[in-house]
């Protein structure tokens, strides 16, 4: 960066490449989470809440399908007799050509660090979308069950027993615009996993300046067309609204 600096004729300490990681890294939670203060709160409130089930449950929730689909994995594997029967729904899926691989594979679940985690979550449940959506059905219709059996069993008394909660996954239940987005998701970051993976130096510490330009830009293309994508859509949208008005 000095000899480019003193061929150009500007400051390289003002105009250093940052890490393409950590460039990467902020571009997706500018699209999962947005951008300034919104992001930076969420995060301070992830690693200082207290550690109750029930407040991390709200605040994933508040990041939308990904968030919700952050809290059925944590849920699903929780237990081992969960795993299980998700395994066991897999095979189901798979016999009943819901589910188009020909192996039972394991949920992936995110972290704390890095984006792709993030992105690999996305990536196998949208491949597992029938297994999961039946497993949520399963357990929506053992809670409707025991509603059941406790309003025949104890709503006429005066004191009845207290009422277990509904199981979190229930509130968590993924619609069908929540796999919408989280297809859009994959669909937008998968150029970005490509990168992370070109990026990853074969030499030393730190990726080539020759290779990080370039791909850098195919990004910045990437995210153009989708931009471009958005705003036809809405240009549409605006028109068909005003046609039927």
């Amino acid at each position: 960066m000095e000899w480019l600096a003193a061929d150009f004729g500007f400051n390289h300490r003002h105009r250093r490449v940052r890490c393409v990681g950590h460039v990467i890294n902020l571009v997706v939670k500018a699209v999962m989470i947005g951008t300034g203060d919104p992001v930076d709160i969420f995060e301070q409130e992830l690693d200082t809440m207290a550690r109750e089930e029930r407040e991390q449950l709200i605040h994933w929730r508040r990041c939308g399908p990904v968030g919700k689909l952050h809290n059925i994995i944590v849920f699903i594997c929780r237990s081992t007799q969960r795993i299980d029967l998700f395994e066991k729904l897999q095979r189901l899926a798979i016999d009943t050509g819901f589910q188009f691989t020909e192996e039972v594979y394991k949920l992936v679940r995110d972290n704390d660090t890095r984006w792709n985690s993030l992105f690999s979550m996305i990536e196998r449940a949208v491949k597992l979308r029938a297994a999961i959506d039946e497993f949520i059905v399963k357990q929506i219709g053992k809670w409707t069950e025991y509603e059941t059996r406790w309003q025949a069993n104890h709503a006429h008394k005066k004191k009845p027993p207290k009422k277990k909660a509904p199981p979190s996954i229930i509130a968590d239940q993924l619609t069908p615009d929540d796999w919408h987005i989280l297809s859009q998701y994959y669909r937008i970051f998968r150029p970005l996993k490509s990168a992370t993976i070109k990026l990853q130096s074969k030499v030393g510490r730190h990726g080539h300046i020759w290779k990080i330009l370039p791909t850098l830009q195919q990004l910045l293309e990437h995210f153009e067309l989708i931009e471009a994508h958005v705003h036809r859509r809405q240009r549409l949208s605006g028109h068909y609204s005003l046609s039927r008005g």
